[in-house]
């Protein structure tokens, strides 16, 4: 990756950087969400100011990189416990978007799955998690602006599906991304009672569970 610096009044400023390590689920390697921040103070760094990104900021951001991929990693593992042997359920979840995991758990719970709580809860999960997704993408996929004056950062997002141009723009503070990186907690909590929930049913067997 490249880093180039931003050139203002003739003066060179560099981006403020900020690598953070993010464990792909239980096993797997560690990769880097980098967070790349436009400089704006006087030393060539985020102003520590509410308008800017802060420490603060960019731990809720780690925070909500973290969640999600151990989200993600909850998701294979309910799907890989409805899929028999064990080998290919490894072959079918290996590297599958979390969208596409989503997707098949919610036909398999609706219309697989025995114990109608379980259907209910499982459908539940889905939803949520569907929804958390979503806004998580929004704040990984735009670009954020620093408005004089204002108490927060803009997000800018533009898309060209259905082939038309739309955008997105919406003020963020650290209270928006606390409360992402708070329900993808619970989303996790949430993951751990279904898994006991799901203990019980005969169509899922659970692919963490040590061998007997």
């Amino acid at each position: 990756m490249i880093i180039e610096p931003r050139r203002r009044a003739g003066t060179v400023v560099w981006p403020r950087v900020t690598f953070l390590p993010v464990w792909a689920g239980m096993g797997s390697a560690c990769a880097y969400l980098v967070v790349t921040v436009p400089a704006t103070g006087k030393d060539g760094c985020m102003s520590a100011r509410p308008d800017g990104w802060g420490d603060a900021e960019l731990e809720a951001l780690g925070r909500i990189a973290v969640n999600f991929a151990e989200l993600d990693w909850y998701a294979g593992r309910l799907l890989a416990g409805f899929i028999s042997p064990c080998d290919v359920a490894a072959i079918l979840t290996a590297g599958a978007d979390l969208r596409w995991t989503l997707e098949k758990l919610s036909v398999i719970a609706a219309e697989a799955l025995g114990d109608r709580l379980a259907s209910s809860t499982l459908l539940a999960w889905v939803k949520a998690s569907s929804m958390l997704v979503d806004r998580r993408n929004q704040f990984t996929h735009s670009f954020y602006l620093v408005r004089e004056g204002e108490q927060s950062l803009a997000r800018m997002k533009a898309s060209t599906r259905g082939g038309k141009w739309k955008g997105q723009s919406e003020p963020i503070g650290l209270a928006d991304l606390s409360e992402v990186a708070a329900l993808l907690a619970e989303g996790l909590e949430a993951a751990d009672r279904l898994v006991e929930q799901l203990a019980s049913c005969p169509e899922w067997q659970d692919p963490a569970a040590p061998l007997s």
